[in-house]
């Protein structure tokens, strides 16, 4: 009897350890704070965003990417700003409060001029707190059309109890002071922008996050 004990013991040990490890994670385990930048040296963020598709359309597009479910992923609500000085644009998209510095990619669709000496810059920094971005476009002469730097942030948060266990798997990097993610002139030296992270591994790293609740 005592090795039949055992047994059901164990299978149901097995039943259980699926909603155990699940139930470990909560709702809304990562934020994202989305920024389109453009040549008009505007920050557009979330609301730019809703004006062709719904909040529930973008959680599902960037919780999709992750291989998580939905119900893992928020919008952040925090304000994107950015600053024209000169030929500089200063942008700075914060991480969402309550949550801690998790990983951003910084997607480059088009930059102009895209070589020489004078072609555009992009540089771009995380501190515990925010990503801080300045965009260089320069004034060109008659005839030489116009210089821009445009693409697309999305900035991670994790809830801080968690950081350890995805810094850990390499979703997440630690972040405690300012750190440089790019810096880069024309399309040679930016490419296609860069991933600080790994955010499109938290499902592949984490399987439970794929189920929902």
């Amino acid at each position: 009897m005592k090795k039949l004990h055992i047994t059901f013991t164990t299978i149901f040990s097995l039943l259980i350890l699926p909603l155990t490890a699940h139930a470990a994670y909560p709702r809304n385990l990562f934020v994202v704070t989305p920024l389109h930048y453009d040549a008009v040296r505007a920050p557009h963020g979330l609301d730019w965003y809703l004006q062709s598709r719904e909040a529930t359309a973008i959680i599902a597009s960037i919780s999709g990417a992750m291989g998580v479910n939905p119900a893992y992923v928020t919008l952040g609500t925090q304000t994107a700003t950015a600053a024209p000085v000169g030929e500089e644009t200063n942008y700075v998209v914060p991480v969402e409060p309550g949550y801690a510095y998790c990983a951003t990619r910084l997607k480059v669709t088009s930059i102009v001029p895209a070589d020489g000496d004078r072609a555009s810059t992009i540089n771009a920094a995380v501190n515990p707190t925010e990503l801080q971005m300045t965009t260089w476009t320069p004034v060109r002469h008659l005839g030489e059309g116009n210089s821009w730097a445009e693409g697309d942030i999305q900035v991670y948060g994790i809830k801080p109890e968690y950081l350890d266990e995805f810094v850990n798997k390499g979703v997440c990097r630690r972040v405690t002071t300012q750190v440089a993610i790019i810096s880069c002139r024309g399309r040679s030296g930016c490419g296609e922008g860069v991933t600080h992270g790994d955010p499109l591994g938290a499902g592949p790293t984490t399987p439970d996050l794929s189920s929902g609740f």
